[in-house]
């Protein structure tokens, strides 16, 4: 089916972003620009993304194109082109990975001055936690996350029906981006965003540990922790 004539260009149009995440996170901050009318280069490695064929892949990475690159080995020129002709990059390395290529904020100042780089780690930069696996769970569980209900079937951490993680740093970072671009557009320069799976988590539970002046009674009485998480068990055991 051909574009309707009568829709208006994207407000991202004109943008073009390199996807290079892994997680999930990434990859829906890449995909809602992409839907906001950026050019959006999923970045697969050479062999091709074990995950193709996936429904989650097919979600997540709709509205994008894809360029296979053995980027950590002979295809390292062809990412500097794709970086080079780029406004955004967005990659979820770990600090050292990302140096150890050249994909850190400081060298891609040189090497890509007119690109602006995302990272979402799986905790920030400089904390002693930001080589932990980019997972979610192991996130919020270290950050206490998952101790916000009690146990109800089980000894043990109460898993969330969601990746809250996740879904909160998407927003975060497509935020970032997003003031980014605008800054630009203003005469700003390109720079760095950068936020986390723990980052993206606390967001979302700050309503939870607060402290207010004069709190009203719901919010003094918070969201218990008695209360029944909405993960059942099927006839399957899972």
């Amino acid at each position: 089916m051909s574009a309707r004539a009568d829709l208006l260009p994207g407000v991202l149009s004109g943008i073009r972003v390199i996807d290079m995440a892994q997680g999930r996170a990434g990859a829906l901050c890449a995909q809602l620009l992409a839907e906001a009318g950026a050019e959006v280069v999923r970045v697969e490695p050479a062999a091709g993304d074990p995950t193709r064929g996936t429904v989650a892949f097919a979600s997540w990475n709709r509205s994008k194109a894809a360029a296979a690159i053995d980027w950590r080995g002979e295809g390292r020129p062809a990412l500097a082109a794709l970086l080079a002709g780029a406004d955004v990059l967005i990659h979820d390395l770990p600090p050292a990975d990302a140096l150890r290529h050249g994909l850190n904020a400081a060298a891609l100042a040189v090497t890509a001055p007119a690109l602006s780089l995302c990272t979402i780690g799986s905790y920030p930069e400089g904390h002693a936690d930001e080589a932990m696996p980019h997972d979610d769970f192991l996130v919020l569980a270290s950050a206490g996350i998952l101790d916000e209900q009690q146990p109800a079937r089980r000894d043990g951490p109460v898993y969330l029906a969601f990746p809250l993680a996740s879904c909160g740093a998407t927003w975060l970072a497509t935020i970032g981006i997003a003031a980014r671009l605008y800054a630009m557009g203003g005469g700003g320069h390109p720079g760095p965003v950068a936020t986390s799976l723990l980052q993206g988590g606390l967001a979302q539970v700050m309503t939870h540990w607060r402290l207010a002046e004069t709190p009203s009674p719901s919010l003094a009485a918070g969201w218990p922790k008695t209360f029944r998480n909405s993960v059942f068990e099927c006839a399957d055991g899972v």
